[in-house]
């Protein structure tokens, strides 16, 4: 590995250290929190799936949402309950000195949220 390089250890023997491999180490002892994406499934692979917390959806059940006719704004009031924290933002409660402030984010979400972030 070309980032591999030689050093010595407390009694002088010589190791190899590499920044990849202290990475993989680091997530074999970490929880990694995240979507199913390209650097995630990569880090599975490394160091298996009970290392990762995965939420959101994988791609065939964007598909499907979308075959379906996902609208944001009945999903959001039907299926759980984001709808206290959406309007609270729209109303302004996160950020009272500008109440208006995320209102245009709101109805973005709750209007058309192609990502589909309100049903992950």
């Amino acid at each position: 590995m070309a980032a591999e390089r030689q050093s010595n250890d407390a009694a002088g023997r010589g190791r190899r250290f590499s920044p990849a491999k202290l990475l993989i180490d680091s997530f074999a002892r970490a929880l990694t929190i995240g979507t199913w994406d390209g650097a995630n499934i990569e880090i599975a692979e490394h160091v298996g799936l009970d290392h990762l917390f995965i939420f959101g959806h994988r791609t065939e059940e964007v598909a499907q949402l979308r075959g379906h006719g996902y609208a944001p704004r009945s999903y959001c009031e039907t299926t759980f309950d984001p709808s206290n924290a959406i309007d609270r933002l729209a109303e302004g409660a996160f950020s009272p000195e500008e109440p208006d402030r995320y209102r245009r984010l709101t109805q973005v979400l709750l209007d058309s949220d192609y990502y589909q972030q309100l049903s992950d």
